[in-house]
């Protein structure tokens, strides 16, 4: 239910009851395969995901926050296609996915694969002009990891259209984690045709961490777009650890399509372990850096094995 109490609007109050069924099932099957003499244990997990909503009329609804969410591997699976709580969509759909997994002697995922796809049983009407509403099914979805050692691992994912026997986006990856604090990240996205006006986003990204020694500790991203030629995005931090204190600096580069001069952005902080920070916000310093460097670690969350190794 969504209710709306306002105050010099046209809708003054209004109520909406939205009902929502869903039904969420999947199997699990194994078996023990050998591979380059060893014994894993290979799965298969088929998984179907039903919902169906009736349609509601929202169009005198207010709509503050609500717009619609990018169909992928995480929202095929969701109820409902808008990130926000002002809409929800009509559905009568099912989504079959299909994933296999190899299992080590310990457990551990070793390799994956899932493909994934949405069948459409009526027309969507709350979309209006948003997508084709009369697409009997989505496009494909594939995707896969592989850890090939203990700290180094691969990824890929990719979007189909069978209509018209498209690729629409990918996406490689690769990740080397050895210990915390050491660590990189190497990808390519690729997206054809980005938000319908013909111009496609090919970029490649390199980000990661790692100690120079002395209690230094670099923090470094490169973001390259290869269909203009042009760099798009150059991030360095320096962090130093003095043991019950912590200074970094942080300097940031980027260009945006939008405007021909480029935004700097430059963090400087010193941090005393246990009593608070001087200098730029902590909160914002650590969600720009999560944000921007997948998987870094500030020097107060490397475990203390691995700092008083790059203390010399």
């Amino acid at each position: 239910m969504r209710s709306y109490n306002l105050n010099n609007s046209i809708i003054d109050n209004k109520n909406i009851y939205t009902p929502i069924v869903s039904l969420d099932s999947g199997m699990y099957f194994d078996r023990t395969v050998n591979l380059l003499n060893q014994n894993f244990t290979n799965t298969l997990e088929p998984r179907l995901f039903y919902v169906y909503i009736p349609y509601k009329d929202q169009s005198t609804l207010p709509n503050f926050d609500t717009g619609l969410s990018d169909l992928n591997m995480q929202t095929l699976f969701s109820e409902n296609q808008y990130n926000g709580q002002d809409r929800i969509n009509d559905a009568n759909q099912l989504t079959a996915s299909i994933t296999s997994k190899f299992l080590d002697k310990n457990g551990k995922q070793r390799l994956s694969g899932i493909v994934a796809q949405r069948y459409y049983f009526e027309d969507r009407k709350v979309f209006g002009e948003q997508l084709d509403a009369k697409k009997a099914n989505s496009d494909i979805f594939m995707g896969g990891t592989a850890s090939l050692a203990n700290s180094l691992s691969l990824d890929a994912m990719f979007q189909y259209d069978p209509t018209s026997s498209t690729l629409l986006r990918s996406t490689l990856g690769s990740k080397y984690n050895p210990e915390p604090g050491k660590m990189l990240n190497l990808s390519y996205r690729m997206i054809d045709n980005v938000s319908n006006n013909n111009a496609d986003l090919k970029v490649f990204n390199a980000a990661g961490q790692w100690p120079l020694g002395n209690r230094f500790y670099s923090i470094a991203r490169y973001n390259y777009d290869l269909k203009t030629s042009q760099t798009i995005e150059i991030l360095g931090g320096l962090e130093y650890d003095g043991g019950c204190w912590v200074a970094r600096t942080v300097f940031d580069r980027i260009s945006l399509p939008t405007s021909p001069i480029p935004n700097y952005t430059f963090f400087v902080q010193l941090e005393l372990n246990g009593l608070g920070t001087i200098g730029s916000d902590a909160k914002k310093l650590n969600t720009f850096l999560y944000r921007n460097v997948p998987g870094v670690r500030t020097v107060n969350q490397i475990p203390d094995v691995n700092r008083q190794a790059n203390f010399n």
